[in-house]
Order: C-alpha cells, then structure tokens, then sequence
C-alpha cells in the first residue's frame, strides 16, 4: 500500500502475477479515511472517506504471498519509491473476513479526523 504517481493510494499483490491499481479520484488536501478491501478469489475495493472509488481484480494473482520482502505501508516494496508526502494516524487490519461497505461507512464516520 503505497501512495502513486498524484496524490493517489496504490495497492499491489506481486506473487508472481503482479496486481496493482488504485483509487479513482485524486485525493484533496487535508485528513482521509482510506480503507482497502480485498477478496483473494475476487478484486480490492477502494474507499475514500466511506465511499466506494475504483476496484481491482485480484483474482488472477494465484501464487503465493509468502516472501522476503517486508510488508509495507507509505512506501514501494522497494523501500525507496512513492513515498507517502503526509502522517499516517491509525492502521487497521482484519484477516479473517471483508469489511462490509457499511462497516467502512461506519468506521469513517466514528474514526474520521
């Protein structure tokens, strides 16, 4: 989860079939809740500030996810590209199922700065 080329946020499976995209709208200045839903069999959906804003298949990323690389935020895999040009205030993970679009909302809407 890296920010892109603008004032974007890219997100990437690289397990040998590389999946990268991000969201739609360029983000204005100031606070935003970013939330990346993403369903292995299926695509990775962008929220800005609770709203749905672009998807990317993933489902053709098949490999594994094992590797050598440490998990990155705010910055390329490569520990030296796309640097973030802000302050993150919180990350939030949860592995074991997909935040609904209504949970995300919700989580905007009480966790928003």
């Amino acid at each position: 989860v890296e920010t892109a080329a603008g004032p974007d946020i890219n997100f990437q499976i690289d397990d040998g079939t590389e999946a990268s995209g991000n969201n739609t709208t360029a983000l204005s200045a100031g606070w935003h809740h970013i939330a990346i839903t993403a369903d292995r069999s299926g695509s990775a959906t962008f929220y800005i500030d609770g709203v749905a804003d672009g998807t990317l298949v993933i489902s053709g990323s098949t490999g594994t996810l094992t590797n050598s690389i440490a998990f990155q935020v705010g910055i390329d895999g490569d520990d030296a590209s796309n640097p973030l040009d802000g302050d993150i205030g919180m990350i939030r993970f949860w592995k074991e199922r997909l935040l609904t679009a209504a949970e995300v909302l919700q989580l905007s809407n009480t966790e928003g700065f």
